[in-house]
């Protein structure tokens, strides 16, 4: 029988201050720092719950849905939103907060796949069981997620072949 294992033992969050290094020439936070920082929380979360190798599979979608500004804090959270044979996939949320006025917002969503490098004979990664009611539903639709996210592989898998290598 497979190993299920809870969201709580591998999710992860962090909290920051926007700083000016933070910013883009706009005055909001860059969002290649979101994407880092996803890529860096996700990675933590899929090593936690494989507790071996992985690496970043995909960026399957991320969203930036509202400007965090200067001064405001960011509140990042990820976890396991399904799990196939061989990758994890990651749902990451940014939640932005005025540090005047305590209002929130969503800032930016995304899923991120992560594939177990170096399984071993018989390994099998661990299934996800959702906690909370945010992560159970985003959990559910899994299955629907993983299906459109091998259509599009494949129709980028087919374009790729016909790039261009040198015309750059």
């Amino acid at each position: 029988m497979k190993k299920i294992k809870k969201t709580s033992e591998s999710r992860v969050s962090f909290t920051h201050a926007t700083l000016p290094t933070d910013l883009n020439e706009g005055g909001r936070v860059y969002g290649a720092k979101l994407l880092e920082w996803a890529d860096n929380l996700s990675a933590v979360v899929a090593i936690k719950h494989r507790r071996g190798w992985v690496t970043t599979a995909a960026f399957n979608s991320f969203d930036f849905l509202q400007g965090i500004n200067l001064g405001d804090f960011i509140y990042g959270k990820a976890f396991i939103s399904g799990v196939s044979e061989r990758s994890m996939e990651i749902f990451v949320k940014f939640i932005g907060e005025d540090s005047v006025s305590g209002k929130r917002y969503v800032a930016a969503m995304g899923f991120i796949t992560y594939a177990a490098l170096k399984l071993k004979e018989g390994e099998e990664l661990a299934g996800i069981e959702g906690e909370t009611e945010e992560e159970i539903e985003i959990i559910k639709n899994y299955p629907h997620r993983k299906e459109l996210d091998k259509q599009r592989y494949l129709e980028r898998k087919a374009r790729a072949k016909q790039l261009n290598l040198y015309e750059i």
